[in-house]
């Protein structure tokens, strides 16, 4: 059986990356524009699958670089991995189950992510930041390869967990809202124009009326 060049599966895993760095982007100004939020809600009922598939093929290519060509990860790409490789055995049982609240699993998890990512990411352009915690036979300062000038493995895994975090947070899950602050001014809607005036008196400070007494 065929095995892709290094170079080919770099190049190839290199624009997958940029692919998911262009989605978190477009969920994050759909949710911003107003109109786009309708494509937004059309996007619903797939979004768990997308993130899915965006964590594992994450996961597949990490797996494909250490155990086909030998790359071998440092401690921060270990952290990278767990975040990832954790997220996408919880996403895909969400996407079976329809969990709506995968939310609250995953959004900690590619958060974290994130963190790792970006500090790792500028370990590889700055050295001079690596505070000796990793490994010196595998320092996180090693940049295994740097496509189109600026795209390292680091730099996919935050393009990756963008993505899942975009997904996770800004696009209402199936029957479900987007956000906390939309959850309790459609359960307002819902109770009607009492609970309404009832939910705004709530919020005012109440004026003493009567005579202090003496």
């Amino acid at each position: 059986m065929a095995v892709m060049s290094l170079s080919a599966a770099e190049r190839f895993l290199s624009l997958l990356a940029l692919l998911a760095g262009v989605i978190a982007v477009a969920v994050v100004v759909l949710r911003v524009v107003p109109a786009g939020r309708a494509t937004l809600s059309q996007l619903a009922p797939a979004s768990r699958w997308l993130a899915f598939a965006i964590a594992a093929t994450a996961m597949a290519g990490s797996l494909y670089f250490s155990e086909v060509h030998e790359f071998e990860p440092c401690k921060l790409c270990w952290y990278q991995r767990i975040a990832m490789f954790s997220s996408a055995i919880v996403l895909l049982v969400a996407a079976l189950r329809r969990d709506r609240n995968a939310r609250w699993y995953v959004v900690p998890l590619a958060g974290a992510g994130i963190v790792v990512s970006i500090y790792h990411y500028l370990l590889e352009w700055y050295p001079q930041l690596e505070t000796g915690a990793c490994s010196v036979s595998v320092p996180c300062t090693a940049v295994w390869y740097r496509e189109f000038g600026f795209v390292t493995l680091s730099f996919s895994a935050l393009c990756g967990f963008a993505a899942i975090l975009a997904l996770m947070l800004f696009v209402p899950q199936a029957g479900g809202v987007t956000d906390v602050t939309d959850a309790i001014d459609d359960a307002i809607v819902a109770a009607g124009p009492d609970q309404e005036a009832r939910h705004g008196q709530a919020t005012e400070p109440s004026v003493p009326t009567g005579t202090p007494s003496r």
